[in-house]
């Protein structure tokens, strides 16, 4: 599944990311596979339909954006730990998993699986190590992603200060840095546009 994957994202756009990953997840007893990607505020998880300006909002998903605060999702994403949420029938259940780029939280994978399979479970976490990767890499040449991480729309200066900033946290095994930026002129102003 991964080298299938892996090998397929070469010439993948951000947007068919998820039909990708739900393909390959899905032969390997990931069922159900859905991505969500964490906003720049980090207090929403929305999910990354593929679907070009209007990603994020499918209709046909029941949740298209989970809050951080209160959330099975959003322990996953908060912990950086799987945790299992909804039992279905059959002893299946679903699982979510952290999806990071080293210690960089960018969201969760929501899979469906048997609750007893840990082999099934293993791989969820490496495909979500995976889709992290895929998501780094594509994601600044995605207009979709950058309208979907963003709760409120921002000011050109704004927009280009984020593009300059390296990553938030960085760790190795000496080192862990974090930090956090949000400056209050970083917001456009317009009352009636702004999206919350």
């Amino acid at each position: 599944m991964l080298r299938e994957l892996l090998a397929a994202s070469h010439l993948m756009s951000m947007e068919q990311l998820p039909g990708a990953v739900a393909r390959h997840a899905a032969d390997h007893g990931l069922h159900d596979a859905l991505i969500y990607v964490v906003d720049l505020q980090q207090t929403v998880l929305r999910l990354l339909t593929g679907k070009g300006p209007d990603a994020g909002q499918d209709p046909a998903v029941e949740s298209p954006e989970l809050r951080v605060d209160g959330t099975v999702a959003g322990r996953a994403f908060q912990t950086m730990e799987p945790a299992f949420g909804q039992a279905l029938d059959g002893g299946r259940c679903q699982f979510w998993v952290p999806i990071l780029d080293g210690t960089e939280r960018i969201g969760v994978l929501r899979v469906t699986v048997r609750r007893d399979d840990d082999r099934v479970r293993e791989e969820a976490e490496v495909l979500a190590g995976l889709v992290a990767l895929i998501i780094v890499s594509k994601g600044p040449y995605s207009d979709s992603y950058s309208r979907l991480v963003r709760t409120r729309d921002m000011t050109v200066s704004a927009e280009m200060q984020w593009r300059l900033l390296p990553p938030t946290s960085f760790a190795n095994d000496q080192v862990v840095i974090g930090a956090a930026l949000e400056p209050p002129t970083c917001w456009a102003a317009t009352p009636s546009t702004t999206r919350w």
